[in-house]
């Protein structure tokens, strides 16, 4: 049974089985599948299902519906084509075995089995097939609470097709470990994907701090750890870096929230969104 595995930036928000005629998208209380989101028009598109065909179409969203980064009015849905709503990103998959089909499960895991050459007890794997299998059938999405529909009169915010995707970019990265620092130009949001990432005013750092020359010591390192997570460290014994208030000495882990002052900055660490 068709799919639509749905993500905010690098993040899985639900998994829908399209087992309805008509699906409808957007940020409404009565849709099907609801995107909460400003970006997000209230009725923003449909899937319908036309003769074993998948079918989006726009409903004049103000921001407009992407298929594989094209903008469309209408389209035939093929395996693995990427629908954007907003800052939502939905592939759409034709394989997977219908969630509420016990039965297809045991088949499928049997067909599997015998491949393999594995004895396997069908109605286990079955079990824990639809255990693990964290689709919901359009049919069964859950009504919108009574408070949702307050929302439903709020306006949708109007954005160029750059303007949506630098969106998406800060939510992919506010989902990953970065600092979040105030600069003269505005809030930043720094990457922290390198095993060592530096904060100096030489011409070779990762992030360049302001200052002259002589302000290059007072630089700091990150460096992922081997268990997860980052540690910091001062460029070298003379660096004035405070870490949470007080000078920075050592190695020492980064935790979520904790504030690192440099050259007149604050670089505030975050693991994830709030």
């Amino acid at each position: 049974m068709a799919r639509l595995v749905v993500k905010l930036g690098s993040k899985k928000q639900q998994t829908v089985e399209i087992d309805l005629d008509e699906v409808s998208v957007g940020r409404g209380s009565a849709c099907t599948i609801r995107l909460d989101h400003e970006l997000v028009s209230r009725d923003h598109c449909r899937l319908r299902t036309i003769g074993g065909k998948v079918i989006v179409e726009d409903k004049d969203s103000t921001s407009g519906t992407f298929i594989n980064g094209s903008k469309v009015d209408a389209h035939v849905l093929k395996e693995g084509d990427l629908l954007e709503v907003g800052p939502y990103s939905i592939t759409y998959t034709e394989g997977g075995v219908g969630a509420g089909d016990a039965d297809a499960q045991a088949a499928h895991w049997g067909a599997v089995a015998q491949a393999e050459g594995v004895r396997v007890d069908e109605k286990e794997r079955a079990t824990t097939a639809r255990i693990e299998d964290d689709a919901v059938p359009a049919s069964a999405m859950p009504a919108a609470p009574e408070f949702a529909q307050m929302g439903d009169w709020d306006g949708t915010v109007a954005a160029s097709t750059t303007q949506i995707q630098r969106v998406r970019a800060q939510i992919a990265t506010s989902q990953k470990p970065h600092f979040v620092v105030t600069t003269k130009t505005g809030v930043e949001r720094i990457k922290l994907e390198s095993m060592l990432v530096t904060f100096s005013n030489a011409r070779d750092a990762d992030w360049r701090l302001p200052g002259g020359p002589f302000s290059r010591r007072n630089g700091f390192v990150v460096r992922r750890m081997a268990r997860g997570g980052y540690e910091i460290e001062p460029l070298d014994d003379s660096s004035r870096v405070q870490l949470a208030g007080a000078d920075l000495r050592a190695t020492t882990p980064l935790v979520n929230g904790v504030v690192v002052q440099a050259q007149g900055l604050k670089f505030r660490y975050r693991e994830e969104s709030d």
